[in-house]
């Protein structure tokens, strides 16, 4: 998607269904100073949403759900929950490998769950959404390598979830969830992982720090200093950003572990691995977003120098997670379709 400087302000201006929603149940004011009563009071605010999400608990006769462990790299057994069809004797599926938002501090994978509910009910997918521990009390690259740990466990072990990773391997995730997948897509292309990533979800994104934007982009990345408007990213600063990457969450902001456009990556035709091009993309934002110009100009980047295809789908005028936050928008069941829509095309 290539805008103008003037598009990309117009989708900065507020909807009248946000502005509307927003006036209703504005969004509430969470703790900024200690990250666990953070992390609670989003989870309760949350919690008390999660019944207008699409599909808002289990469904049995549809999908069977099960919780499994995964063994990280330090042994620790980290929860996986897996959906899989319900009448599927005999059969195997496509994969999605599932990472929740929550700024790498925050979230749980009862953030996911209705998405991979629906993937599995409406596309016949075998889910797996990732319980990776958080910082502060982990910090990176321990949500990276717990993520990294259980998409290699599925290359190995696809057949006792009934899984076939030849009829599709998707990563997926919204905000923190979209970055850790968009390593993990990078990550696989580097390593050869076999069988390969075919494609990933990149919602609302973390993808290209402020302080790494290539110089022929800087020009339309605007949207961190002029969307400090956005009700769930309230003012969010370049240095709110590094506390947030460096402080909180402890990363290397050059680590080829977080960034997307580390020197292992960036530019690609210096540094790709052999095994050709990553997976095609499937990215979703909103225009009053501050990530939306991480997601914009990320799609740039994987279309015009890593070769990638690419589709992208932006709700103008809406913020960042709109979707879990403001579920009954007619735009948040616009979105969830949408969603659906896009992993048909990458399993296309």
């Amino acid at each position: 998607m290539d805008l103008t400087l003037e598009e990309l302000r117009q989708s900065s201006k507020m909807a009248p269904e946000m502005v509307e929603f927003l006036a209703r149940q504005p969004m509430p004011e969470l703790p900024g100073h200690d990250p666990i009563a953070h992390r609670n009071a989003r989870a309760d605010h949350l919690k008390g949403l999660r019944h207008l999400m699409p599909v808002p608990s289990p469904i049995p006769d549809l999908v069977v759900e099960e919780v499994i462990s995964v063994e990280a790299e330090d042994g620790f057994p980290i929860p996986v929950f897996v959906y899989r069809p319900a009448q599927s004797t005999g059969q195997t599926h496509p994969v999605a490998v599932l990472f929740h938002e929550g700024g790498w501090s925050a979230g749980d994978a009862t953030d996911e769950e209705f998405n991979a509910r629906r993937l599995t009910r409406d596309l016949g997918f075998v889910c797996l959404n990732v319980e990776y521990r958080l910082a502060p009390e982990h910090k990176f690259p321990t949500a990276i390598s717990d993520s990294w740990s259980v998409v290699n466990w599925i290359t190995r072990n696809g057949s006792s979830v009934g899984a076939d990773l030849q009829k599709g391997f998707i990563v997926g995730g919204s905000s923190a969830g979209g970055h850790i997948a968009a390593i993990m897509a990078l990550r696989s292309q580097k390593e050869n992982l076999s069988p390969p990533i075919t494609g990933q979800w990149l919602s609302a994104a973390y993808l290209v720090p402020f302080n790494q934007v290539p110089e022929k982009y800087q020009r339309e990345y605007i949207s961190t200093s002029e969307n400090i408007n956005d009700p769930v990213l309230t003012g969010l600063s370049e240095q709110g950003e590094l506390g947030l990457v460096v402080g909180l969450f402890g990363a290397d902001i050059h680590s080829p572990l977080f960034s997307p456009m580390a020197a292992d990556y960036y530019p690609p035709s210096i540094n790709v691995g052999s095994t050709g091009s990553l997976a095609r993309a499937f990215i979703q934002v909103g225009g009053i977003d501050p990530l939306r110009d991480h997601n914009l100009i990320y799609d740039k980047i994987l279309r015009k120098e890593h070769g990638v295809e690419t589709r992208v789908e932006l709700y103008s005028g809406y913020g960042h997670m709109f979707w879990t936050n403001w579920p009954e928008m007619s735009t948040s069941k616009k979105f969830s379709d949408d969603m659906i829509a896009g992993f048909k095309w990458i399993l296309s």
